[in-house]
């Protein structure tokens, strides 16, 4: 189903009018089957056929970007920073390391290294 949002939505700077409309009647169709509870058929076959499954590999990028922020915080721990500056120094090269991985567009990167540090936020 991602898929075939994600084609439809690549094709609104090509033709805005049709790729608008089959938008807002696939989330049309989306909408009732939910509401129909109807989770298993969301969309018909017409706008599935000859789509693969988005990969994003979300469990590899988050043990990346975890193993990555552990890798800095044992080197920083060598270098024998002052204790003070520890807890920011680590934040700091957690959050680029998480940025890095995620890259600069997904907001996330924030929200994914504070639960990683045990933070939660409103």
């Amino acid at each position: 189903m991602a898929a075939a949002i994600e084609k439809a939505a690549s094709e609104v700077a090509a033709d805005p009018r049709n790729a608008l409309g089959k938008l807002a009647e696939m989330s049309h169709t989306i909408a009732t089957r939910c509401a129909e509870h109807r989770p298993g058929a969301l969309l018909d076959e017409t706008y599935l056929k000859d789509l693969k499954p988005i990969r994003r590999h979300e469990i590899l990028r988050l043990l990346l970007a975890v193993t990555l922020t552990l890798a800095a915080a044992v080197g920083i721990s060598f270098l024998n920073p002052p204790e003070a500056a520890t807890p920011l120094l680590i934040g700091g090269i957690g959050l680029l390391c998480f940025s890095l991985v995620y890259g600069n567009s997904n907001p996330r990167p924030l929200e994914l290294l504070d639960s990683v540090r045990g933070i939660q936020r409103p």
